[in-house]
């Protein structure tokens, strides 16, 4: 399956959809990955980069009608959609609801298409919530170019010939785009107003969702099925290859749930004390050998950073 990745055609747009990075990711998942020359030199990737990753860098005709899955950042324009072969897979931005016409046009073509902001935000399919990271990076650069805009010091300046006063900065919104603005805000000591009652919420919001995750756990936990898996795990019998299947389904949804609070965490829903408490209730699950390789073998589909706080946990267990 060869993947390609065209130049985006949008004007100032600086983005590409394939790095060098993602890239060999996808290479180890078994994928060929392609990319038009000079598609990342806005985003300063060059050309080298890209070889050096193991990505074949082709002409623009090429990566159009060599390519299996078009991945792209923005829609396709009409000159795109016209280059796109039968029964590609198209994964870009396509916002569906004020496109009509360019799904209209993609069906003719009979494209099988993935519209990334569509995938919903939810904790199994956090991976691929692009709309968050695009949100998380527009408030903190709306930070930076109100900044910008200021007519004199942020963070205020005391100085023999007197006092200026630093910045009163108010964010309205606590989403990820409005933490992500606090974020910056706090980095370089801005003075917040306005957010007590706004972070309440956002918080309250936030230990609701862990609430309800848990209680979904609990639920398929108390399954017949399940505790009948779990005893003869608990005796260390032989699971058929149906109930292995089964609890490893019960596995994920668990590693989901604190995947879910780590994120909250890091974006400030949740306090350091909380995802302490959280650490410690989970760190019992990689008591068991059996789970250890059901970690093993599923890792790879989690959050890096979360990966890194399950795997301290196990270096800390055995040692």
């Amino acid at each position: 399956m060869i993947i390609g990745c065209p130049k985006e055609l949008s004007k100032d747009e600086k983005r590409v959809a394939l790095t060098p990075v993602s890239a060999k990711e996808l290479i180890k998942l078994g994928f060929k990955c392609q990319i038009e020359t000079k598609a990342g030199l806005e985003s300063n990737y060059s050309d080298q980069d890209y070889k050096d990753a193991g990505v074949k860098v082709i002409s623009s005709k090429d990566i159009w009608s060599k390519s299996d899955i078009i991945i792209k950042v923005r829609a396709p324009s009409n000159p795109e959609v016209k280059l796109l072969k039968p029964k590609t897979t198209l994964i870009s931005f396509i916002w569906p609801a004020q496109n009509k016409k360019l799904l209209e046009d993609l069906k003719k073509k009979n494209v099988s298409v993935i519209s990334m902001d569509m995938i919903p935000r939810i904790s199994r399919a956090q991976k691929m919530d692009a709309l968050s990271s695009m949100a998380n990076i527009a408030g903190y650069r709306a930070i930076i170019e109100a900044g910008n805009q200021f007519g004199r010091f942020f963070t205020g300046q005391i100085t023999a010939a007197g006092k200026v006063p630093p910045a009163k900065v108010l964010v309205i919104g606590a989403g990820v785009a409005g933490l992500a603005a606090i974020g910056a805000i706090g980095s370089i000591y801005y003075l917040i107003q306005e957010m007590r009652e706004q972070n309440r919420v956002a918080r309250a919001n936030a230990r609701q969702n862990v609430a309800d995750s848990h209680q979904e756990i609990a639920l398929e936990g108390m399954k017949k099925s399940m505790v009948k898996i779990k005893l003869k795990l608990r005796n260390d019998e032989e699971l058929t290859p149906e109930e292995d299947a089964k609890y490893m389904s019960y596995f994920s949804i668990m590693l989901r749930s604190r995947e879910n609070q780590h994120y909250q965490y890091t974006i400030g829903m949740i306090d350091k004390g909380e995802w302490e408490n959280y650490k410690r209730s989970f760190k019992t699950l990689f008591k068991s050998k059996y789970h250890l390789k059901l970690w093993s073998f599923m890792k790879n589909t989690f959050n890096d950073s979360f990966v890194e706080v399950v795997e301290e946990l196990i270096d800390d267990d055995n040692n």
